[in-house]
């Protein structure tokens, strides 16, 4: 592992033990406990939705048999997903859809997740304030059109 990947890993392993409300996705609860979970996916899945690696946490108190290779292999799944939610184009798409900016990427990988959901917020706001005027300049011109008639 190379040392970025460390860091990285280290720093979401140490994040698990700070308090945050999340939500958690549904998960399997059989009557032996959490069965056929495959908690490098889930990782990756919340990952890749903006959430917190701390959602692990909520799964824990559904679950309490969660092992310390689930939690290993949940964190290995955050941080492949994390990797692809905190990039530029993520950030842009999550702006220009009007999305929040939630800070779950790890600062090493904040700065272009950032630099694309400002952009995309600034598009999405061009695009706004473009429907507005456009909205204006029809509204005006049915005004116009019906004080001639």
């Amino acid at each position: 592992m190379n040392m970025k990947n460390y860091i990285i890993v280290l720093f979401l392993a140490s994040n698990l033990f700070a308090c945050q409300s999340t939500e958690v996705e549904s998960i399997q609860v059989g009557s032996n406990g959490c069965v056929n979970n495959n908690w490098t996916q889930i990782g990756t899945e919340i990952a890749q939705s903006g959430k917190s690696v701390r959602t692990f946490l909520k799964y824990k108190e559904r679950c309490p048999d969660i092992t310390l290779d689930d939690k290993t292999a949940y964190l290995e799944g955050y941080t492949l997903g994390i990797k692809e939610y905190c990039t530029f184009a993520n950030g842009f798409k999550v702006g220009y859809e009007g999305g929040e900016n939630i800070i779950v990427c790890p600062i090493e990988m904040r700065s272009a997740y950032k630099k694309g959901f400002d952009k995309g917020t600034k598009n999405l706001g061009l695009i706004k304030d473009k429907l507005k005027r456009d909205g204006e300049s029809q509204l005006e011109r049915q005004a116009t059109a019906r004080t001639k008639d």
